[in-house]
């Protein structure tokens, strides 16, 4: 075999063993970009298993919104860009008709929309971690916060009956339309001027409602309003037990 023989076949030899290392490389190129989607996926399924919620409350807050508290039950914080993929479905009875109607998340909408307009924690308005900040589209909904959503609907809150909150998941949460209010008796001393009512409503209550049970000589208000308990107070105390309904409202 002549020299330039010899030379072609080791450059032929060097050309194969080239391709051999390339496609190789780019072989587990491929399976180390496949393997890394696949641990991102598996972070993305893992967090979107852990979405929870639970529909606390509703009500109508105007002729055209509900205000609706919904609690961050599960294990993961959803950022706020997130809320974009998230749903309202609201179930309404005009004269006898059913109608479903899906709402966006969004601000400043002249459409049917949602829009978040209060953050609890523990029952007391304000964030620890990560605050939500809306101008800047930054900050979390952490597990165990509560959000005091606003739902706007041009047709009428008034025949609203039944809402569905939906997650980026898919993971749903429902509510039907129940008694907003809980109602009790308390009684302040004679002697005394106040008396500590415990209505363990779990978050600030929209609305506090007290009506003596006889007539009083001074007057009467309430204070110290908590997400467990307010105080209904009267100018002068009494020689005999006075007597208080009350009410609160979610």
């Amino acid at each position: 075999m002549g020299q330039s023989t010899v030379i072609a076949a080791a450059f032929s030899a060097a050309i194969f063993l080239f391709g051999i290392f390339i496609t190789t490389s780019t072989s587990l190129n491929s399976i180390q970009t496949i393997a890394s989607m696949a641990d991102e996926k598996a972070v993305q399924i893992e967090q979107i298993n852990g979405q929870r919620c639970r529909l606390d409350s509703w009500r109508p807050s105007d002729p055209y919104s509900v205000d609706l508290n919904v609690t961050n039950i599960g294990d993961e914080s959803i950022r706020l860009p997130y809320f974009n993929s998230m749903e309202i479905f609201t179930l309404s009875n005009n004269n006898g008709t059913a109608h479903v109607l899906r709402l966006q998340y969004g601000y400043g909408l002249t459409s049917d929309h949602w829009e978040i307009s209060k953050v609890f924690f523990n029952g007391h308005a304000g964030e620890i971690v990560d605050p939500m900040v809306i101008a800047s589209n930054s900050g979390a909904w952490d597990p165990g916060e509560t959000i005091q959503v606003t739902v706007h609907i041009s047709e009428g809150s008034s025949s609203v009956e039944y809402l569905t909150f939906v997650m980026p998941s898919g993971y749903e949460a429902s509510l039907g339309k129940v008694d907003n209010t809980i109602k009790g008796t308390s009684m302040i001393l004679a002697g005394t001027h106040y008396v500590t009512v415990e209505h363990n409503l779990g978050l600030l209550p929209s609305g506090v409602q007290v009506t003596p049970q006889s007539q009083i000589h001074g007057g009467f208000w309430v204070s110290n309003i908590t997400s467990t308990a307010f105080t209904i107070d009267i100018s002068s105390s009494e020689d005999h037990n006075v007597g208080f309904y009350w009410s609160v409202s979610r």
